[in-house]
């Protein structure tokens, strides 16, 4: 073999353990921004749905509806908000309370203290993290399980 044979074949081997050394940092970098792109969209799922919870209130008297299904189809017109991405969920109209993917608590009202924690995100797939949504309607990260 002559010696530009030799530096070829050493040079494609250099190549190809580069790139097995970089492969899985690559590929735990696309995994985790996928899982930054689900968590950022159940946040968004549940920023909507306190929107729906506020506009609600307003029209009867500050009080948030006894059940989520009382959302649909009037101040959330797609069912997806009521799932979080992390997770399959299939909810119809006639079972939005039982398969949506975020616990709720029933009988609070828009003038309860800020900080009261209204819904959160059940599903268990952030990372031991959940996100929650406030009477305020903020949506903030913690991490309660």
């Amino acid at each position: 073999m002559t010696r530009v044979h030799k530096g070829l074949i050493v040079g494609a081997v250099a190549l190809v353990g580069v790139w097995a050394m970089i492969g899985p940092v690559l590929q735990a970098l696309v995994i985790g921004s996928k899982h930054r792109a689900r968590r950022a969209a159940c946040a968004h799922n549940l920023k909507q749905l306190g929107t729906a919870m506020h506009a609600y209130a307003v029209d009867y008297g500050d009080h948030f509806p006894d059940k989520l299904s009382r959302l649909y189809p009037s101040y959330v017109s797609h069912l997806a908000v009521f799932c979080c991405p992390a997770t399959f969920c299939d909810v119809s109209p006639r079972d939005i309370d039982a398969n949506t993917n975020y616990s709720y608590v029933p009988g609070l009202t828009r003038t309860d203290p800020p900080h009261t924690l209204v819904m959160f995100d059940r599903s268990g797939f952030h990372n031991g993290r959940r996100s929650q949504l406030l009477v305020d309607g903020q949506v903030e990260w913690s991490n309660r399980r």
